[in-house]
């Protein structure tokens, strides 16, 4: 029997604090952590997963548990599964460090690389999301802001350290606008940022299209750009010692996904509910705009040259200070996937 709870990343981060805990543990600290937190009695294997609840990617377990995917793949296995939503991949990062997750849905290019490079304990498993036109950039309704052109001495809100702040990087870049010349204000939740162009208190938002939509159909905002040619990678995460420890159980979790993934792109209107009730959005919304999201679960040549071609980005605007010389051999597994597949 597999049970689901869903935690917060508040409840963790007060757990971290109450422990003592930063983002900077011992190697010795996530092992012992990840044998307390995953092998019970009788067998039991729990599973801490993290997803991103703000966003349309992150539910495929529940679509998974929902349609009976969960049931299919996993029988009678003795695994419990812990959902915790987060909000940021610099957060997952935090907590995987902690030792309180061990599998991550669509964790992006940029945390990481910039995990792995800072000594957390991260494979990447698959990748699950490619989007450019997902990805936009919006403006108070009123404002002289007409593209990503007009974008030199604008105050930008962007979630510091996620995929989308890379991609605003080579925005700029793009238009020969360096960072010094605009001013990045740290922000994730849609609805702040939309409140604080509507306030003025920044120029500018860059976030997925699925939290702004609606406000840009009401007139709140506009849509000055998309990300096209500076696209975001978001892939499937796992801790190498989880993985390690339990390759049946990951296994059967990259089956799932994929699965999941699959139901969702070939059954939308019957699934499109359940993204939108935990997103809090219309779900006409969904069922417009998933289709525009690149949801081939795998790992190709093409991907790894995208990872690669980040990683040079990251290291050559100083967010990371150089290449990983042990990534593809300790921290890309994609034989799960393969398997899956039939590859």
């Amino acid at each position: 029997k597999q049970y689901v709870y869903r935690l917060t990343a508040a409840i963790i981060a007060a757990s971290l604090l109450a422990a003592g805990l930063t983002g900077c543990g011992t190697e010795a600290q996530r092992t012992d952590k990840a044998e307390s937190t995953t092998s019970g009695q009788d067998g039991e294997v729990t599973v801490n997963v993290a997803y991103f609840d703000s966003f349309v990617w992150g539910y495929y377990i529940q679509i998974a548990q929902e349609y009976g995917i969960w049931d299919e793949v996993f029988g009678e296995d003795n695994v419990k599964v812990n959902l915790i939503g987060f909000t940021t991949g610099p957060e997952i990062n935090e907590a995987i460090t902690a030792g309180d997750i061990d599998i991550a849905i669509n964790e992006g290019d940029q945390p990481f690389l910039s995990g792995v490079a800072n000594g957390v304990d991260l494979t990447l498993l698959a990748t699950e999301l490619r989007q450019e036109k997902t990805l936009i950039l919006v403006a108070d309704s009123d404002s002289d802001i007409q593209s990503a052109a007009d974008l030199k001495g604008k105050n930008i809100a962007v979630p510091i350290g996620t995929y989308v702040h890379k991609s605003l990087i080579g925005v700029l870049q793009d238009n020969n606008i360096s960072l010094d010349d605009v001013q990045l204000t740290n922000m994730s939740a849609a609805g702040d940022a939309i409140a604080a162009i509507n306030a003025g208190d920044v120029d500018v938002y860059i976030g997925t299209i699925f939290s702004l939509y609606s406000n840009i159909q009401s007139g709140d905002i506009k849509q000055i750009a998309d990300l096209t040619g500076n696209g975001a990678y978001a892939y499937l995460i796992g801790t190498n010692d989880f993985v390690s420890q339990h390759p049946d159980v990951t296994q059967k979790l990259v089956e799932v996904i994929y699965k999941a993934t699959e139901y969702t792109s070939e059954h939308l209107d019957q699934v499109a509910g359940i993204i939108a009730d935990g997103m809090g959005i219309d779900e006409a919304v969904i069922k417009e705009l998933y289709p525009l999201l690149d949801t081939d679960m795998g790992f190709t040549d093409s991907d790894l040259e995208a990872l690669l071609s980040t990683q040079d980005f990251l290291i050559e605007n100083d967010i990371i200070d150089e290449e990983i010389s042990d990534l593809k051999e300790n921290h890309i597994n994609t034989k799960f996937i393969e398997t899956v597949k039939g590859e």
